[in-house]
């Protein structure tokens, strides 16, 4: 297994902090398997047993893709494929490379200012599938995600997610409509509440019961 720098930056990072505890111990404990160039199979099958080789039985598949979905959702990993076999990068990797990668390189489409092509996740039995949305223009895809929000909020949470290099993807306002509802928000309130208060994702909890203001003494904690 290489060696790994974790740098004190993750204990800042505002992708690492928007991931659930469990998918942030996910994502930690793929940094440990990836190779020096932050690349890994997308085979869930192999992901489980390397990330979790004492806790095969208690770890599940269904598991892995849900915590996988969530690093993709907020920017931390971009999925790609190369002859129709499935990859993921770790964007910002920041590890000393030591010799050539043994997985194939991302598409050339895919860069770190620009981490991630639209994907819809298509989760088969062991394997992720990704599948670009509209080919490789990841612009284009966003239009169709945000056309009935105000014009005005949507241009506004697409930079907000682009200064983070945060993609938007169908996952992305997926998971974030699902949060609206259980805050009895619209689509269109949550991402203008994100522009707000510089939020590229959006938790119910955090407009909600006792830990609305949260993020808000986290960003604070975080600036100062």
């Amino acid at each position: 297994m290489p060696t790994r720098i974790i740098r004190d930056g993750i204990l800042t990072s505002e992708r690492v902090n928007a991931l659930s505890p469990l998918a942030e111990l996910f994502y930690r404990r793929l940094m440990s398997v990836a190779d020096d160039h932050g690349r890994y199979t997308g085979n869930l099958t192999l992901i489980r047993s390397s990330c979790y080789p004492l806790k095969i039985d208690s770890v599940k598949e269904d598991s892995i893709k849900k915590h996988l979905a969530e690093c993709i959702d907020v920017g931390l990993i971009v999925p790609y494929t190369v002859d129709a076999k499935p990859y993921i990068w770790l964007v910002d990797f920041g590890q000393r490379i030591n010799g050539k990668s043994k997985f194939p390189e991302p598409p050339k489409e895919v860069s770190r200012e620009s981490p991630g092509i639209p994907v819809n996740i298509r989760l088969g039995e062991d394997v992720v599938v990704f599948e670009d949305v509209v080919g490789n223009t990841s612009a284009s895809a966003e239009p169709d995600l945000l056309e009935d929000i105000d014009p005005q909020v949507a241009r506004d949470f697409k930079a907000l997610r682009k200064a983070k290099k945060a993609a938007i993807t169908p996952t992305v306002i997926a998971g974030i409509k699902r949060e609206a509802e259980k805050a009895g928000y619209t689509l269109e309130t949550a991402l203008r509440t994100c522009c707000e208060r510089g939020w590229q994702g959006f938790k119910a909890e955090w407009v909600t019961g006792d830990n609305a203001s949260q993020p808000v003494r986290r960003q604070r904690k975080e600036l100062s």
